[in-house]
């Protein structure tokens, strides 16, 4: 499949940025989901491991959306990709990883969230895969003649 057909130029320059990561900012309707979508793929179409994948969303809703597009792309590698909600992927690290913050068992997601946990994941996101500079990438808007939901 070719994941760039039928995407306009800056949709095409997010798709195709895969050295690093990438924040899509567009209004509503502007094809945000499809550039994600055909992006994560096309990263593992060239090569990189699903597992190093890491897809943040705002709400469950967004989350279950994306994980049903990819799906419908890249079959069951799928189920090896990091896609959920900021507070979830959160949760999920801090479940499998909470000796870094000094909390352990069932207590973890409890504490996680009153020690400002999400500035944590960032700083340790920062130092394991060093995020460096985000793309922003805000001439999706609808009006450029973009792939529209």
């Amino acid at each position: 499949m070719n994941y760039l057909d039928g995407l306009n130029e800056s949709q095409r320059v997010a798709v195709e940025n895969i050295e690093g990561p990438t924040m899509v900012i567009a209004g509503a309707g502007s094809g945000k989901t499809r550039v994600l979508t055909m992006r994560i793929a096309y990263m593992i179409d060239q090569g990189i491991d699903p597992f190093n994948i890491l897809s943040l969303t705002f709400t469950n809703k967004a989350a279950a959306e994306m994980r049903k597009r990819i799906g419908e792309n890249i079959g069951d590698q799928v189920n090896n990709l990091w896609i959920g909600t900021f507070h979830s992927i959160a949760a999920r690290i801090l479940r499998r990883h909470a000796e870094v913050v000094g909390v352990h068992g069932a207590l973890a997601g409890v504490v996680g969230f009153r020690v400002g946990f999400l500035d944590l994941v960032e700083q340790r996101f920062d130092d394991v895969i060093g995020l460096g500079e985000i793309h922003r990438l805000t001439d999706l808007e609808a009006g450029d003649g973009g792939v529209h939901a």
